[in-house]
């Protein structure tokens, strides 16, 4: 069984996300300076410590006590984990590291539409869920081999267990609520590729098996809210988790949608 309480947070701004909105504003100076470093070093930014210690006062605020804490081992999800001043005994977990993007990385966004548009076919159009350029990971490569173990490995180890805090990546964060929500890869794109959905640096996910309106404990996270408290400290309002149009045995689901089309 997951635990109660469930808090995702991605990570404070690094200089790669920096980059990249330079880039997006026609700037690519950052993103060529970091073209031959690791993906994987990228440290925080002066404003995503910041963010972090935005977080930090929102999580005292809302007096949460956390009885597991995971982290990606990338620099960035350490520096941000270091911020929050939650104590020691982080879990470090592999399963929790970043969609890997490949020679998309660090192409300016011209050079991402034109690797995409040089596509026979179209495939990142045709089936978004699926597709993964040279060297990188589709979204359903990062279900099958990372976030479904890491949630099998959560609920295994997390029976019993009142609040657990996780610091991931857009990416990884991503599917996770995906898989909690029991969507299919058409309900995924549509939320997270060519909807509005966002989870921005810094923001926080929390999902909970107790009804925040009657107290109710339920077998599955029911419930959940969000809060960016760099941008507003009052999270959301909570809402009622709606699955999505699959089996209501989630882990099972997500093995079967794995060899199927978004489309």
């Amino acid at each position: 069984m997951m635990p109660r309480q469930l808090v995702l947070s991605r990570h404070g701004q690094a200089d790669g996300n920096l980059a990249w909105r330079m880039a997006q504003a026609g700037d690519i100076a950052l993103l060529e300076e970091l073209r031959d470093r690791p993906a994987e070093e990228a440290p925080l930014t002066d404003v995503g410590k910041e963010q972090m210690v935005h977080l930090r006062e929102w999580l005292r605020k809302e007096r949460f006590v956390f009885d597991r804490k995971y982290r990606s081992p990338l620099r960035r999800t350490k520096q941000s984990s270091r911020e929050l001043r939650l104590g020691r005994n982080w879990i470090e977990s592999e399963h929790l590291i970043e969609q890997r993007l490949g020679i998309m990385r660090y192409m300016t966004p011209e050079g991402r539409q034109q690797y995409l548009d040089s596509l026979r076919g179209e495939p990142h159009i045709r089936d978004p869920y699926n597709f993964a350029p040279v060297d990188g990971e589709s979204f359903a490569y990062l279900a099958a081999n990372r976030i479904v173990p890491y949630l099998e490995e959560l609920e295994r180890d997390c029976t019993g267990t009142e609040s657990v805090f996780v610091m991931g990546h857009g990416g990884t964060n991503k599917m996770i609520d995906c898989c909690i929500r029991q969507w299919s890869p058409k309900e995924f794109v549509a939320h997270y590729v060519h909807g509005d959905n966002k989870i921005l640096n810094g923001m926080a996910q929390h999902y909970t098996r107790i009804n925040p309106e009657t107290g109710e404990e339920s077998e599955t996270l029911d419930w959940v809210r969000t809060c960016c408290p760099w941008v507003d400290p009052e999270p959301s309002p909570w809402q009622k988790i709606e699955r999505g149009s699959q089996s209501p045995a989630w882990l099972s689901f997500i093995r079967e949608l794995l060899s199927m089309p978004a489309a």
